[in-house]
């Protein structure tokens, strides 16, 4: 299972599965992970592990940074430029990151090995992703502090698939062009006291995936589309701190109540069983 400042993001759609892509690298502070079962404290998607990500709560001042590369066959031009800034006051602060990255695909005339290969097959896919996360904390009082953290992305990507060596995917192939969409946005408070410390916080998010095909046959062309949404709604309330002192430490206790609902929603239209349409 995959954490976000030690809180759930909605699945992937279709993968089901925390896409870690989405997290600007200038955004990391570090990265904790359980490599053994913990699903008695997360649930049963914990039982292969836990890795929970640690954003930066703050930063002071602007950096940018770029990156740019390619491969010497042909192909897979990369690009990535970031920049995270923010600002630090008395009792809190904040951080925002973002993050483009673009790739470009490779084709079968870019390898020696795929040559047979019609040259608008692809054997690499094409994308495009722009992703942001915003953080932030702010001492509400001696006895409370409240945090927020936000995630927002967007990826596109493009794979052509030619279903013959003499002619182009745009007479007998497919071009599909899936695009990922996704949020999350966590409010928390936090109230310590007596070394003990209660939490409060909510996430709600959102990851779509519209998924756009294009077929051709004898150069006829019919398109489909589908649409899978998967939503996520969590509260938690938690409360920790220590029981009494041996001396091998501390013996702690920690209480937690959580109420989730997530909701997984697919559609193919236009509306028939195929949910493809001819033009």
């Amino acid at each position: 299972m995959t954490l976000i400042n030690g809180h759930r993001l909605p699945y992937d759609a279709v993968n089901q599965g925390v896409d870690i892509s989405i997290i600007p690298l200038a955004a990391l502070e570090r990265i904790e992970v359980i490599t053994d079962g913990a699903s008695a404290l997360y649930g049963s998607d914990a039982v292969g592990g836990v890795a929970n990500i640690i954003l930066r709560r703050d930063y002071d001042g602007v950096q940018a940074s770029a990156r740019l590369g390619a491969s010497t066959d042909g192909g897979n031009v990369q690009q990535q430029y970031s920049g995270v800034g923010g600002a630090r006051w008395t009792g809190g602060g904040f951080m925002a990151a973002l993050d483009y990255s673009k790739a470009t695909p490779i084709y079968a005339d870019d390898r020696p090995y795929s040559r047979g290969l019609h040259p608008t097959q692809m054997i690499g896919t094409g994308s495009r992703q722009v992703s942001g996360v915003l953080t932030g904390h702010h001492d509400l009082a001696s006895w409370a502090s409240f945090e927020l953290d936000a995630q927002l992305a967007d990826r596109r990507s493009r794979k052509a698939n030619v279903f013959s060596v003499t002619a182009p995917v745009t007479f007998f192939g497919q071009i599909s062009l899936p695009v990922v969409r996704s949020y999350a946005v966590t409010p928390s408070l936090h109230v310590p006291g007596g070394g003990w410390e209660a939490t409060v916080e909510a996430t709600h998010g959102e990851s779509s995936t519209v998924s756009t095909a294009k077929r051709y046959t004898n150069g006829a062309l019919m398109i489909g589309r589908s649409v899978y949404d998967d939503y996520l709604t969590n509260f938690e309330a938690s409360a920790e701190g220590p029981l009494v002192r041996l001396p091998g430490g501390d013996v702690r206790l920690g209480r937690d109540f959580g109420k989730r609902r997530g909701r997984p929603w697919a559609e193919k239209y236009p509306g028939r069983a195929s949910g493809w349409a001819g033009h």
